[in-house]
């Protein structure tokens, strides 16, 4: 058994009566559902931020990097055109 909070009960209820779910039980798998959508995207997400990481580190470590006074400097250069 779950149990929810007034607050859940007053969305789910306020989903009820919009007429686009038959029941608490449609609404809940529904939320349920995304929350899986979510959390597979936030890993895939989150997988190639990694791969993002260790490719830069490389580069890095190749003293390919970008120095980061001159990136500023085109940023602030960028903004002060703008």
């Amino acid at each position: 058994m779950i149990t929810l909070t007034s607050a859940q009960e007053q969305i789910v209820e306020d989903k009820l009566t919009t007429g686009q779910y038959a029941s608490a039980e449609e609404v809940i798998d529904l939320a349920l559902e995304l929350l899986k959508f979510l959390d597979a995207e936030s890993l895939a997400w989150l997988k190639q931020t990694q791969q993002k990481i260790r490719i830069g580190i490389e580069e890095l470590d190749r003293k390919e990097g970008v120095d980061g006074a001159m990136v500023m400097e085109q940023m602030l250069q960028r903004f002060q055109d703008a």
